[in-house]
């Protein structure tokens, strides 16, 4: 008769298994990270075999937003102070 394990050593069984690759690759900022897709082809396996469900909910992180707004108004900042920079140039041309 063979042993059932507690979901505790299950969980453990399956950390001990689990292995994916960083194929994703963020040439911007210059690092490798975890697709999520690559993480449930190799999950949900393990997951089958031991009897157990992963319920993954992906979440986007404020910060990311606040980050994505600042660059926005840097941006936008930018644009204006080369504009102005324009005008001046133009003014200084329509002066001389």
């Amino acid at each position: 008769m063979s042993e059932i394990l507690s979901v505790k050593k299950r969980i453990v069984k399956i950390c001990n298994a689990f292995r994916v690759g960083k194929d994703g690759k963020n040439t911007f900022s210059n690092y490798d990270y975890f697709k999520p897709d690559d993480i449930l082809k190799t999950l949900n396996p393990l997951l089958e075999e031991h009897e157990l469900i992963s319920i993954f909910n992906l979440k986007t992180h404020e910060t990311r937003l606040i980050i994505n707004s600042i660059l926005k108004k840097q941006k936008l900042r930018e644009q204006i102070k080369h504009r102005i920079v324009e005008q001046r140039l133009l003014m200084q041309r329509d002066i001389v």
